[in-house]
């Protein structure tokens, strides 16, 4: 088994967080009373906001 490293998980959280931003934008765009992108903007960076609260980024030691 391969032995991550911090610089890893570090890069593989970001890459996750840019795509669940994407999606929140996007499902929050399909809505049916989304009316602006500053909106989308809006509830995306509160998904981001609230994903960084649960999940950390480093490196979990047992």
């Amino acid at each position: 088994m391969e032995k991550l490293t911090q610089e890893h998980i570090e890069f593989e959280h970001d890459k996750l967080r840019k795509e669940l931003w994407a999606k929140a934008w996007i499902g929050t765009a399909s809505s049916s009373n989304c009316t602006t992108t500053s909106t989308c903007n809006r509830f995306a960076d509160e998904f981001l906001s609230e994903f960084d609260k649960r999940f950390s980024k480093t490196k979990k030691t047992s």
